[in-house]
């Protein structure tokens, strides 16, 4: 089980871009860091007892002496330096045009095309950018299933940064409950619907993707992790779902094991992108 705790400088939408990460990685289990350093730091967590503190500057000396005096057992292990470019798709961080959408970041907004819609988002530490293939493949193939069957209500499981809850939005639907396990996740899908001036129509759910699939909606959206996906299509009332879109699958083998999956779970495969090594699905019930 994984523990987080966020700080400070996490909590609200940046006015000026991220630059150099400062990850501290202890051996060790230390009740009250989160607290600690919540002025400081971005965020920390807690998993097989592992503790991770992330801070945009330098913190080694302030870490140490807090290990010496509160916690001596604990082991430093290494400080981690790590540029937010490269946090999530190695690339810088810039607004991009994907889908006939415009994803912006809070602290570079652009104004759209008269034929895109707008996306605002401080995505912080979670996933979703808006760079990644798999979230540009995602925006496509969500733009393309509301062509064919405009949804009122959607399910996004593995929300990240809420980027395809507000798309989804942004092209018709009236309500979007987004999950997420991460309460980064969950604290950027809440900063990102407040930018967006969606907050009254996102719910926000912080909990486990395989418990959280009750929730009604015409179309669920999942990019997340290829082992979760396997898990939720063994679940009869998931798979039977009208619409889902899938997407998370890499490299080709796992392609193919996917595909018969989908098939013997009775779902019909309306179309699939590839990119850059990233599958993404769009399917319907059989």
């Amino acid at each position: 089980m994984m523990q987080e705790y966020l700080g400070a400088k996490a909590l609200s939408a940046r006015t000026s871009p991220y630059g150099r990460l400062y990850v501290y990685v202890i051996r060790g289990v230390m009740p009250g860091a989160g607290y600690a350093f919540r002025h400081k730091m971005l965020a920390a967590w807690e998993e097989d007892g592992v503790t991770e503190l992330i801070f945009e500057e330098p913190y080694m000396e302030h870490v140490l002496n807090y290990l010496n005096l509160y916690h001596p057992r604990a082991e430093f292990l290494w400080e981690g330096r790590i540029d937010y470019d490269n946090w999530e798709a190695g690339r810088p961080i810039v607004p991009t045009h994907a889908a006939g959408f415009l994803v912006c970041q809070s602290w570079n907004r652009l104004e759209p095309a008269p034929c895109e819609e707008s996306i605002i988002l401080d995505p912080g530490l979670s996933f979703g950018t808006g760079l990644h293939p798999t979230t540009q493949d995602c925006l496509g193939l969500l733009r393309r299933a509301f062509e064919i069957s405009p949804q009122e209500i959607v399910l996004d499981i593995g929300c990240g940064s809420g980027i395809l809850s507000i798309a989804a939005l942004k092209l018709g639907a009236s309500f979007s409950t987004a999950v997420d396990y991460s309460l980064l996740a969950v604290n950027a899908s809440k900063i990102n619907a407040e930018l967006n001036g969606l907050s009254g129509r996102i719910g926000i759910v912080h909990g486990d993707a395989l418990r959280n699939t009750h929730h009604p909606a015409g179309l669920m959206l999942c990019n997340i992790n290829f082992s979760i996906v396997e898990e939720l299509l063994k679940e009869p009332g998931f798979s039977s779902r009208e619409w889902i879109l899938f997407s998370g699958v890499n490299p080709r083998r796992q392609h193919t094991v996917f595909m018969d999956i989908l098939l013997r779970s009775n779902r019909e495969i309306v179309e699939v992108r590839n990119r850059s090594v990233w599958y993404s699905y769009l399917t319907r019930k059989a």
